[in-house]
């Protein structure tokens, strides 16, 4: 099963991300658009685990290291991976609580076995909005225009990843509070 861990994005803000981005959305049908439910902030993607290390992923939740409260992300802004040439993901950018996506993140990745997770990449906490079908283009992300607001984080949740002909569907198998 494909897994990953994410912070939820909670329905009100899911709710204003999509008001705002809509005019830019109608106007540009090559990308493919993430659906409202769809939205998280990604920790870790984990790819395809067997039903044991899926279960052993859920256990980190329980550990009692992970000692964090609820604290507040404000996204300000878009930007794209990469960030420069032809970008593949559009983002919601992360300005205040990325510090503390990090952390989660760093924990999450001190216990996940080395064989499961071998990201490479610097790790930069996003909310993605779309994916590029083909090339760009000429993509403006100046007329999203003002795409910010604030939410609290207070959970951290495993998923698992159903593919479908539709686009993803998220499953949760298990979440900590915090």
């Amino acid at each position: 099963m494909r897994t990953f861990f994410a912070l939820p994005v909670p329905e009100e803000a899911k709710k204003h991300i999509m008001e705002t981005i809509k005019p830019f959305k109608d106007k540009n049908i090559d990308l493919k658009w993430v659906k409202p439910k769809g939205m998280h902030i990604t920790l870790i993607f984990l790819g395809e685990l067997d039903q044991r290390q899926a279960d052993e992923c859920a256990r980190i939740l329980r550990e009692p290291g992970l000692k964090c409260k609820p604290f507040s992300v404000r996204y300000s802004g878009v930007g794209s991976f990469p960030p420069r040439g032809n970008p593949r993901v559009i983002f919601c950018r992360i300005k205040e609580g990325a510090e503390e996506c990090r952390e989660v993140y760093e924990y999450l990745k001190g216990f996940v076995d080395s064989s499961i997770y071998k990201e490479e990449r610097e790790f930069h906490p996003h909310i993605t909005l779309a994916r590029v079908k083909g090339r760009a283009g000429d993509l403006n992300l100046d007329e999203i225009g003002n795409l910010e607001g604030v939410f609290t984080v207070d959970r951290c949740i495993l998923y698992q990843s159903v593919l479908k002909p539709h686009g993803a569907e998220y499953r949760e198998i298990a979440s900590v509070r915090f």
